[in-house]
């Protein structure tokens, strides 16, 4: 389906209307609202404000939507020259709502404006009698359900965003090159580092090897001469005891 495109003007603020007949019927419902002094009900006026005026709504919805990438174009209705054609166009360029709609407000007794559902209630009967003029319009109605679904679609497509990554390098500092020195590896070599240690072991394994050979000498038994006992009392005369 081809779409024509709206946001070729360089004033397209994602709120547009795209023709000149229907910014008459924008101005002479701000006309006829303006005229009447109704208390307007169940309608969607900005903050601030007590009727329910295009002009003032413009700005409003301007802002908000300033940033959204999806669009509604107001347009006079093709099946009723008195209506406007309110269409939501999502960023692929494609029609996702369109609502036909009257934008004169209607203005009236309170059962005129709101119907009430049974006629047999009391209250129906009550808000009949009442003399003042109350109003209320479904264009704004419109525009507010159409804005609600854009915003949902603008959410949607902000949840599909990753931040951005940002990488903090420092700039190289322009300095003079320094000659490279080679840095000496230290190594740990037993033999030349500690050259006594392998002497010491050397000396233990030899002394060890002397005390095992060398064996300590056999005890033999005394010699000792016993005396007989003739020969000690032969040797006790001759001595004169």
């Amino acid at each position: 389906m081809d779409i024509k495109k709206y946001n070729t003007s360089p004033s397209f603020k994602r709120v547009y209307v795209a023709s000149k007949e229907a910014e008459k019927l924008l101005k002479k419902a701000d006309r006829a609202v303006k005229a009447s002094n109704a208390k307007f009900l169940d309608t969607n006026i900005p903050e601030g404000h007590k009727k329910p005026l295009w002009s003032v709504l413009f700005e409003h919805i301007s802002k908000r939507q300033k940033d959204n990438s999806n669009d509604i174009i107001i347009d006079v209705s093709k099946k009723n020259k008195q209506h406007l054609s309110v269409t939501i166009i999502d960023t692929k360029n494609v029609i996702l709502n369109k609502w036909n709609v009257n934008p004169q407000p209607l203005i009236g007794k309170y059962n005129e404006v709101f119907p009430p559902t049974d006629f047999l209630t009391y209250s129906a009967y009550r808000n009949s009698l009442n003399p003042k003029t109350y109003g209320k319009s479904e264009f704004f109605n419109i525009i507010d359900k159409a804005e609600a679904i854009v915003n949902s679609l603008h959410e949607e497509f902000l949840k599909t965003l990753t931040g951005p990554k940002t990488h903090i390098k420092e700039l190289p500092k322009n300095r003079a090159k320094k000659p490279k020195i080679k840095k000496y590896e230290h190594k740990f070599i037993p033999h030349t580092q500690r050259p006594f240690e392998s002497l010491a072991e050397k000396l233990k394994k030899s002394a060890f090897k002397l005390f095992e050979t060398k064996k300590a000498p056999k005890l033999q038994p005394k010699e000792c001469s016993k005396l007989s006992r003739k020969a000690k009392k032969e040797a006790k005369r001759k001595a004169g005891i």
